[in-house]
């Protein structure tokens, strides 16, 4: 009988600890953001820009760059087409280029995502057709391989403890049982988060990018970029936090446009917004997204409570140092 009741006292504090941190949240609205225009100057984000050309060669031209992590002394570079990961120094020298594009047991076909894993300076790449998990050292040797499931579509991950990273999985169909899958560097699932909203779609419309995410003070802050308005931080112990909440008001994208895109194909589609990127500074909150077929940067002060819309000058200004801005800007504020 006490520890019936032991059990049943545990499980009330954990379901109000829950009940915490679920109104533990901040509101944006992003509709009443798009009316207060306002302006910021680079120096009013970063201290320090330092431009590093990468070395260019034959052997590994870069064409569309997909995604970039940076550690203290290397730059990881995954490359559109054709698929490939390259490996440069800090200074812009070429390392080497991970992995081999093949049909081999230890190739890949092509690159999902990928992620690093520092504190054994491996790297990990989510190989797609077929699915499988492939572990190279930072001098791209081979260590060890396992097989993946091919039923979902891995849109992302990325290590959030020096032990754990995140699977982030793509909803196109309408069936994925959850977002987000947590492992041990072994590989060892630990944990299955959030439930995307679910439906069965008369077409096909998916996005290339599912999921914003970034690093800050040493925590990883996830969102799925449709049909979910909540930012999550994710603590060291696997569990998903809200962080905050995005009201986007009438430009709020429609769960009908999954379940009959060909309704809205053409104009229609571009009347709601879609989120393409997230990146936070002491002070503020950055996001982008896409809108009547334009792009627009939003911040929201943290401080002041306030959200803003950025300027199309200021908005250039960003994103002409994007790149740059985005290697440095993450590490900083790992």
């Amino acid at each position: 009988m006490k520890i019936l009741l032991l059990l049943v006292v545990c499980h009330l504090f954990y379901l109000i600890k829950c009940d915490l941190m679920a109104q533990n949240f901040e509101l944006i609205s992003v509709e009443a953001g798009m009316k207060n225009k306002g302006t910021l100057k680079l120096s009013d984000l970063i201290i320090d820009i330092k431009y590093i050309p990468l070395e260019t060669k034959n052997e590994f031209l870069i064409s569309y760059i997909d995604k970039i992590i940076i550690s203290d002394k290397l730059i990881f570079l995954k490359n559109h087409q054709p698929p490939a990961l390259y490996v440069f120094e800090r200074s812009g020298k070429f390392g080497t280029k991970v992995g081999t594009r093949e049909k081999g047991p230890l190739e890949y076909n092509y690159i999902r995502s990928f992620c690093i894993d520092e504190r054994n300076n491996q790297i990990f790449i989510y190989a797609a057709f077929p699915h499988k998990l492939l572990i190279f050292n930072y001098s791209g040797i081979f260590d060890r391989k396992y097989e993946c499931s091919s039923i979902l579509t891995v849109n992302d991950m990325e290590f959030f403890t020096n032990e754990k990273y995140i699977v982030m999985y793509g909803n196109p169909n309408g069936t994925t049982p959850f977002s987000y899958e947590t492992y041990m560097s072994n590989n060892k699932l630990i944990g299955k988060n959030v439930k995307p909203v679910s439906y069965s779609n008369n077409g096909s419309f998916g996005l290339i990018k599912e999921f914003s995410h970034y690093i800050f003070n040493n925590s990883l802050f996830v969102k799925e970029n449709v049909l979910n308005d909540t930012l999550y931080k994710v603590s060291s112990s696997s569990e998903f936090i809200p962080y905050y909440v995005f009201n986007f008001g009438k430009y709020e994208f429609l769960k009908d446009i999954r379940v009959n895109p060909k309704k809205y194909l053409g104009r229609n589609i571009n009347n709601y917004i879609v989120m393409n990127n997230m990146f936070e500074t002491k002070q503020y909150l950055f996001y982008s997204y896409s809108l009547d077929n334009r792009n627009f940067l939003n911040y929201y002060d943290k401080y002041k409570k306030y959200p803003i819309l950025l300027t199309e000058m200021a908005y250039q200004m960003i994103m002409m140092v994007e790149l740059i801005f985005v290697l440095f800007f993450k590490k900083t504020t790992r």
